[in-house]
């Protein structure tokens, strides 16, 4: 039978042991209801944040990249709103966006947001929803836009009300590993899916076929009534 020091150790180890463990969260994940987009025409997608616990800040940047055209000029970031349900925190009155160009191939959108409150649990399906975000192309664009989200540029803050100092919220890791580890979101031209033409093998079959077919019609309409009696 253990004795009760032995019994406070092994709790205390445990305690400790929970406390090490880094908390387990989702990514920050980008949705889009359209696998292509328009040029020309406005594409939105949506900025979901996974559980956290006492999210006071966040500062999450967008990258919008290209193998094909000029961020800024053949595509862009268009605009940013809070998301319009289930949004992270009760308000949204310190919501803001900035747009820059970081180079010829690359576009950036940077959002972020405080809580009033100083403090809130963030329940995906529940509150999750960060922001809706807009794209536009140059009317003459067709290459294919890749959005990511750029993890040098992530906060994720919580506040210490003892100090009312800053700190990375607890499951902050797992988010950045999770958020790393996912493809990033692809959307090709609507003006690229073109249905393949014909190959000049099917369209010489499809010529031999119908000569044949002639000729047999031709056939047909020599045969006499006596040889069909025959």
């Amino acid at each position: 039978m253990c004795s009760p020091a032995t019994i406070v150790v092994s709790l205390i180890l445990i305690a400790s042991a929970i406390q090490s463990t880094p908390a387990e969260a989702g990514l920050i994940t980008i949705n889009t209801l359209e696998t292509e987009y328009t040029a020309g025409q406005a594409f939105d997608f949506t900025v979901e944040m996974p559980d956290i616990i006492s999210l006071f800040a966040y500062e999450i940047s967008l990258h919008l990249t290209s193998n094909v055209g000029t961020a800024g000029v053949d595509y862009y970031f268009a605009d940013a709103s809070p998301a319009s349900s289930n949004y992270l925190f009760a308000a949204t009155t310190n919501f803001a966006d900035t747009t820059v160009i970081d180079s010829p191939s690359l576009s950036r959108m940077t959002i972020s947001d405080i809580d009033d409150v100083l403090g809130t649990d963030i329940v995906s399906g529940v509150n999750g929803q960060i922001a809706n975000v807009q794209i536009m192309t140059a009317a003459n664009f067709a290459g294919e836009l890749e959005i990511s989200v750029d993890l040098n540029g992530l906060f994720l803050d919580t506040l210490n009300l003892s100090d009312f100092s800053l700190s990375s919220v607890t499951e902050y890791d797992s988010i950045v590993n999770e958020t790393l580890a996912a493809d990033p979101t692809r959307i090709s031209s609507a003006a690229s899916t073109v249905v393949p033409e014909p190959s000049t093998a099917v369209i010489a079959l499809i010529g031999l076929v119908g000569v044949a077919l002639a000729r047999r019609r031709g056939m047909a309409r020599d045969v006499s009534p006596r040889q069909i009696r025959g």
